[in-house]
């Protein structure tokens, strides 16, 4: 009897360990699951994803128990599966809305993110599954809003829908989901005011809004107590001050408040939070000096505060965060020295204090004393820095990102030849002299990423040539503004930006770079003396091109088939050379292309009405050509849709304005004053797992503009020009000139234009210039130009203009230059009156006199269209790693180049 109590005794405590199998019709469901997706590798973008449902099996045997499956989680006591986690799970498909996931009614947790799942809408029915806490379906390829059904959800506490695309208002129903901890809406295409409510939930402790650009809002009052624990904001609408009451989230570890339009001082309440390691208020509007409360924040990691409007020197108390390993003070406007007090800084991984007005010697041994740090950057400052030293630490090899920029460097720094894990190297801006050293070419040669030595005085590379660039991975390359002379460097397949502008290269271009290895992405060889034709593989090879900028070389010939087979160009610029012939035809095929600067060639065609089939077309630069013929009527009402700058001056284009155009360039008709974007191009240089970097050409141009030559750095979408100078239309200006009232700079001058200054053009308000001079206009100016406020020059001389000179607002500032040349107009400024004193009949210009080309205003044209003879560039290179600002996610970086655009230097 004793021995069979104690063997129930055992049997009963030997099954309370045994868990029981899964239920059969939820391991059918998984397996349905499994069965409606696709395996494809490409769904998952971690790169340690697996495909974990590949080892769910209907077959019997030692995997017949779903409990035991990747990914699936039971109850101990029932069966039933309470938690999925299909993670990276590499699947593809379509999201069935009828899915058989929803039997599986006793899930808890349920983790579908990092998949592919074909744009489909976020199932209703999950609201089905009750019991649901945690819900994340991030990174995973749904769209749509999220389904009011959702409020039914009231037990989850972690609801993740990163990367979903939204494209909505924060739904109201989110009151009823106060129980939530965690709430991730990252990245959603979120839109309107954010509900103050959801910071007040009274459990939550981790709220991600960040990349939600149209999201606004602002900081709510914090009431003391709030559990709050990280906070990040960062590339949203929200604006306005940091409010006091921030003080008492004293949970509160990480903020991240970057790339928004906050503002103000910040205030003292911030240096109550020293539980504080993640602080970034980067891309802001914060004022007044670095506050002295921040050196409270003791348990400090990460600190950003670049990229705002703060002054002052940079405080001494900075080094006694001694827990800091990323420091970012860069693109503010601080002055003074860099203290010693940040060899203190001993965990420092990375330090960023370029384009500031820091000024002084600063001696770079204090650098090397700091064993971790391996990214400083200092360029664009005023500072001197001393490289030359006897440290025992310069021959290691330390650094992976180093900028110095602008630091007064005369020779290559010597402790960089030990460098081998160097990915970005920047001595742009000094005064280094002469040939680069051979030691050059061994450093980091399987790391380097990013090379930019612009605008200094090299001469070449200490080799003979040709100089083929070791550096295996390179992705860009800036040699500009220096003295390089010879043949060009050649450089790896790997290259993507590739800047050679202003030098003394010449010769041709090798056929190993253009028909061997490739071209990059970005090509600038402007303003060298590069001469040669562009060879016949250049058509298949530059189909990879965004950008193309040969201008002011001496190339010949006709110019290449551009987009025979497809093409990624969006800016060519060619300008200022020797190619005749006619405009290829091929370059329709370039849909992307929104810059087009063929002026100052010798090609022979008509007006490329082809080119009007172009989606993004947005500058034609076609100046001091042999172009010719009469300008016919468009091939579709649809030509030219975003069509904005457009210059045919210098030519030979005859007839009557192309009056059909006007009616429907709507680019120019309707100019979004409010726009305030700027014409670039982007493209990738290279992406890994922590990150990728892009780069950013903007466009610039000279323009004169209020009757002065101005230099823009950028274009924005705003600007518009019309420059028909020089050229043999005759008739008169049509009145439907007058819809193109976005119109900035207009100019007809030297034409063979008659008939009257239409009245309409008093509608052009945005009018800031307007040349009608050297043409045979008659009759008055309208008095309706008065109404152009705008209109800082004015001219109209040698014409057949008379009567009475309009006066009032902008026309009491223009001088006698404007009018003379016209015998029958009169009052001021002009010396002669009107009145009863006989005025001398109006005379004609002969033919032959209209036709010589008057130069009266061709210096002013000139200057107005200037920078047509090569598009100023500008360039920033900005990492724009997705760090989740944990303490192993310091990769983020900043680094910004700027390239000078080049100018013209002959006509």
């Amino acid at each position: 009897m004793r021995f069979a109590f104690a063997l129930f005794l055992l049997l009963t405590c030997f099954s309370s360990f045994v868990q029981p199998l899964c239920l059969s019709h939820e391991r059918l469901a998984l397996l349905q699951v499994k069965d409606s997706f696709t395996i494809s590798q490409h769904a998952s973008r971690d790169p340690s994803s697996y495909p974990k449902v590949a080892s769910w099996t209907a077959e019997d045997g030692n995997n017949s128990d779903c409990c035991s499956w990747d990914g699936v989680q039971c109850d101990r006591d029932t069966g039933h599966v309470i938690a999925l986690d299909l993670t990276s799970s590499w699947l593809s498909g379509d999201f069935d809305s009828n899915s058989s996931l929803f039997e599986l009614s006793q899930l808890e947790s349920l983790s579908l993110a990092d998949n592919h799942f074909n744009d489909s809408q976020i199932p209703s029915r999950l609201s089905h599954l009750s019991r649901l806490v945690h819900l994340n379906l991030s990174f995973s390829a749904f769209k749509g809003q999220i389904p009011s059904e959702f409020s039914q959800l009231s037990r989850l506490v972690s609801l993740d829908l990163s990367d979903a695309y939204l494209n909505s208002t924060v739904p109201r129903f989110l009151t009823n989901l106060s129980s939530l901890v965690t709430l991730c809406l990252r990245h959603c295409y979120l839109y309107g005011q954010f509900p103050k409510f959801v910071f007040r939930f009274p459990n939550l402790q981790h709220l991600d809004l960040a990349w939600n650009m149209n999201l606004s809002g602002s900081l709510p009052e914090f009431h003391f107590g709030s559990s709050i624990q990280k906070l990040f904001l960062y590339t949203t609408g929200f604006s306005g001050i940091i409010p006091s009451s921030i003080g008492n989230l004293n949970s509160l570890k990480v903020l991240v408040l970057s790339n928004s339009t906050f503002g103000g001082s910040l205030p003292s309440s911030l240096g109550k939070l020293t539980g504080l390691t993640i602080l970034d208020l980067s891309r802001n509007n914060f004022t007044g000096s670095i506050p002295s409360f921040l050196q409270n924040l003791t348990l400090l990691a990460y600190l950003s505060l670049s990229d705002n409007e703060f002054s002052g020197q940079i405080p001494v108390w900075l080094g006694n965060l001694t827990q800091l390993t990323f420091l970012s003070l860069a693109h503010n406007k601080l002055h003074g020295l860099v203290p010693r007090s940040f060899s203190r800084l001993v965990n420092l991984e990375a330090l960023q204090l370029g384009y500031n007005e820091l000024n002084g010697t600063l001696e770079f041994d204090m650098f090397l004393d700091l064993k971790y740090l391996s990214k400083l950057q200092l360029s664009g400052n005023k500072l001197s820095v001393l490289t030359e030293t006897d440290n025992a630490n310069a021959t290691l090899s330390k650094f992976e990102i180093l900028q110095l920029g602008s630091c007064n460097l005369s020779i290559f720094p010597n402790f960089l030849r030990y460098q081998e894990k160097l990915e970005m190297i920047d001595l742009s801006g000094n005064q280094i002299y002469g040939q680069i050293p051979k030691w050059v070419l061994n450093t980091s040669t399987e790391s380097l990423l990013q090379l930019n030595f612009s605008s200094n005085s090299l001469t070449g590379f200490d080799q003979d040539r040709p100089v083929i660039l070791p550096w295996v991975r390179l992705a860009s390359l800036d040699l500009s503004h220096n003295m390089l002379k010879g043949s060009m460097p050649i450089p790896p397949s790997s290259v993507v930006l590739y800047d050679l502008s202003h030098n003394e290269l010449n010769g041709e271009i090798s056929p190993l770079f253009l028909c061997n290895i490739g071209l990059p992405r970005l090509l600038n060889l402007a303003n060298n003396l590069l001469t040669g034709t562009l060879p016949k593989c250049f058509e298949k090879q530059s189909n990879s091109l965004s950008l193309l900028i040969l201008a002011n070389n001496y190339f010949h010939g006709t110019i290449p088939r551009f987009g025979t087979n497809g093409s990624e160009l969006v800016a060519v610029d060619l300008s200022y050379n020797q190619f005749e012939g006619p405009l290829p035809q091929s370059l329709a095929n370039c849909t992307k292309l929104e810059i087009l600067n063929l002026g100052n060639n010798k090609l022979d065609d008509g007006f490329p009405s082809w080119l009007g089939t172009l989606p993004e077309l947005r500058i034609l630069l076609l100046r001091q050509n042999h172009l010719h013929g009469i300008i016919e009527e468009p091939i579709s009402k649809f030509d030219f849709p975003k069509l904005h700058v457009i210059d045919l001056s210098h030519n030979s284009f005859s007839g009557s304005l192309p009056s059909h155009y006007f009616k429907q360039w709507n680019a120019m008709a309707r100019a979004n004053v409010g726009n305030s974007s700027y014409l670039r191009v982007d493209s990738l240089l290279f992406s890994r797992v922590d990150g990728a970097l892009m780069v950013f050409y903007m466009y610039g141009m000279n323009l004169a503009n209020r009757g002065m030559d101005m230099a823009y750095g950028q274009i924005q979408e705003v600007f518009v020009a019309l420059d028909f100078s020089g050229n043999r239309f005759e008739g008169d200006i049509p009145d439907c000139i007058g819809i193109l009232q976005g119109i900035l700079v207009l100019n007809l001058s030297n034409n063979m234009l008659t008939g009257g200054i239409p009245i309409s053009m008093g509608s052009m308000t945005r009018l800031e210039s307007l040349d009608l001079s050297e043409n045979r206009l008659t009759g008055e100016i309208p008095p309706q130009l008065v109404e152009l406020t705008f209109l800082a020059f004015f001219n109209v001389s040698h014409n057949n203009l008379t009567g009475l000179i309009p006066r009032g607002k902008q026309f009491n500032t223009f001088e006698n230059t404007s009018f003379i040349g016209n015998l029958g107009l009169c009052g001021d400024p002009l010396s002669k009156k009107c009145g009863n004193s006989e005025s001398p009949a109006p005379t004609s210009l002969s033919s032959e006199e209209q036709d010589s080309g008057s130069l009266f205003d061709f210096n002013w044209m000139t200057i107005l269209f200037g920078y047509l003879g090569g598009l100023a560039v500008g360039i920033a290179i900005e990492n724009i790693v997705e760090a989740e600002y944990g303490l192993s996610g310091m990769a983020l970086w900043l680094s910004k180049l700027k390239l000078r655009g080049w100018r013209r230097r002959r006509a």
